[in-house]
């Protein structure tokens, strides 16, 4: 491992040396680092200070600051060595591995500072001072040179200056009682404040501060670590910003860890999907999936250069989504993937528009111009001798026809105008379904029976959507039946997991499998009548408002409707 600095520095982890630099093995009397690395840093620390300078390794894991304090050292030659040892993370995203800067100060009097210039402290990439608290005003005694980078100051400006010639106008009282109350109290203390450069440019100042104890256990000398933080002040305010942007932004956002795990939703997000931020954070991207992975999709893609594409939600209720998704992977200064930041446009309003307008291109091709040949095939019969039934008969037909015609143009009004806005899908009670059978119960030959049980005052989600689809199952079952009595049995029934369970049992011929197959994938095929539109209307409404249908034979003869609906 490259070591930046020389002098006093050993890389470990808890216990064990991974690297030491010659100064440290002249510290201890060793000759060649080999002879350290690979031992426990237990056997070059006098006992009496192994817990604390533990206690020390521990603490660094609930902050990101450098720590200290003042151990002694045993040589290979049972010789003590006092030292303070500065512990910090060398790597603090990973907290692997430590690196602690030993600074001897065994030496007496003045001599000491002398000691301090010749190893890494004086050359530490930050800035080191070290005030003696026993003198009048608590002077500096020694700076590094980091520190005369850092503030622009000579050492002859500083030494036996207090560290207050850094203040000014726009230093705050807050973080200088901080540390004021942390020296009289004896304690270790870190405080971000604006200090002043010798030019008077301002600059934004991380200081640690932490005591130094004699031989004797009193407290003499405080030293003091310094960090330029103005651009990492600077990272902070442009995310700020950039935070409130995505926050303001109408486009849903979130933030994944690289196993999906989602750590950030924006309030878009969690206006769309109804999800709280509380329910959503820490789990993984699939409780938003449909029953089919969409995660699966991404490992055709390369996102170590991003994606775009179009996918499929479920939101916190049930309904559907289609979003335009765009993954960007978030990398470090090792262009390794870090998190993936997915940005979302919701399109389901305009996928519901484009099925919608393929429908009725569809009905208009198909079932407009069958029905509008039928017309003209009686007509061309009308204007011929015939007799008085046949033309009965004719005219009878073009009636129905225009009536069935007339119903279907109804009915993709009525959902046109719900996808295109032009009226509000509002909510409706589960008692209101009453309301829907009225006009079919007074009809000859049908008999239809319902069942409700709810519970509180429950809605259904975009129920003017789901009437649509409840009245055609109803409709279907009813007319063109060809058995004696049409009959229809409905249950509806509350679940727990919000939803609503709606079953229609009719008596009518069982649909085909093959034709409910072609309803459902939605492929360019005819829809010859008036039924397979009603199915399509049904499975439409259905699916569009977030619920699920299923179709199945009712025993000897007919079908089973089971619908799930969303609740508000």
């Amino acid at each position: 491992m490259n070591i930046e600095t020389s002098g006093g520095i050993i890389i470990h982890s808890n216990d064990k040396i991974h690297t030491v630099d010659d100064n440290f093995c002249n510290l201890i009397g060793v000759e060649s680092s080999n002879d350290i690395q690979g031992k426990s840093i237990n056997d070059y620390i006098l006992d009496d200070y192994k817990n604390l300078f533990h206690k020390q390794v521990n603490d660094l894991k609930t902050t990101e600051d450098k720590l200290g304090l003042q151990i002694k050292l045993k040589t290979v030659n049972d010789e003590e060595v006092t030292v303070i040892a500065v512990s910090s993370f060398l790597e603090s995203e990973h907290k692997s591995e430590i690196k602690t800067l030993f600074i001897n100060i065994s030496e007496t009097d003045t001599g000491w500072l002398n000691s301090l210039k010749n190893n890494a402290m004086n050359k530490a990439p930050v800035g080191i001072t070290i005030a003696d608290i026993t003198l009048d005003d608590e002077p500096l005694i020694y700076v590094n040179d980091g520190f005369i980078d850092i503030t622009g100051y000579e050492r002859r400006d500083t030494i036996g200056q207090n560290c207050r010639f850094l203040q000014g106008k726009d230093t705050r009282d807050k973080p200088t009682s901080k540390m004021r109350n942390a020296i009289n109290n004896e304690e270790t203390v870190t405080v971000e404040i604006q200090n002043y450069k010798k030019d008077g440019s301002k600059f934004w100042n991380r200081i640690t501060l932490g005591p130094i104890y004699d031989e004797n256990n009193e407290l003499t000398h405080y030293i003091g670590f310094q960090e330029d933080i103005s651009n990492l002040k600077k990272h902070k305010k442009e995310k700020n910003v950039f935070e409130k942007y995505v926050e303001a932004s109408e486009q849903s956002m979130l933030v994944t860890d690289t196993d999906w795990n989602i750590e950030y939703i924006n309030q878009s997000f969690e206006d769309l999907t109804k999800y709280s931020e509380e329910e959503l954070i820490g789990e993984k991207i699939t409780i938003i999936e449909p029953d089919e992975s969409n995660i699966s999709q991404y490992d055709k893609f390369d996102l170590n250069m991003g994606w775009d594409g179009e996918i499929i939600y479920r939101k916190k209720h049930g309904e559907l989504y289609h979003v335009e998704q765009t993954i960007t992977p978030i990398k470090n200064k090792n262009d390794d993937i870090e998190k993936y930041m997915i940005i979302q446009k919701d399109i389901t309003q305009e996928k519901l528009n484009n099925q919608v307008l393929d429908v009725l291109n569809r009905v208009l091709r198909h079932n407009l111009r069958s029905s509008i040949n039928v017309i003209e095939g009686y007509t061309d019969m009308l204007s011929v001798d015939a007799d008085s039934e046949q033309q009965k008969n004719a005219i009878e037909t073009i009636q129905n026809r225009t009536e069935s015609m007339n119903k279907i143009s109804n009915k993709m009004t009525s959902i046109r105008s719900l996808i295109h806005g032009y009226e509000e899908p509002n909510s409706i009670s589960i008692d209101s379904l009453r309301n829907t059978i009225l006009p079919y119960q007074d009809m000859r030959n049908t008999n239809i029976s319902m069942d409700i049980e709810y519970s509180g005052d429950k809605n259904i989600k975009y129920g003017n959507i789901f009437q649509i689809a409840f009245g055609e199952a109803i409709n279907r079952a009813v007319v063109n039946n060809d058995k004696d009595i049409s009959k229809v049995d409905i249950k509806i029934r509350q679940k727990e997991d919000n939803s609503l369970s709606v079953e229609i049992i009719d008596n009518k011929s069982n649909i085909s499998e093959s034709a409910w197959s072609i309803i459902k994938s939605g492929s360019e095929t005819p829809l010859e009548h008036n039924d397979g539109i009603g199915l399509w209307l049904i499975y439409w409404s259905v699916t569009a408002m977030g619920g699920n249908i299923e179709i199945s034979d009712n025993e000897p003869c007919g079908n089973v409707f089971k619908i799930s609906v969303p609740l508000v």
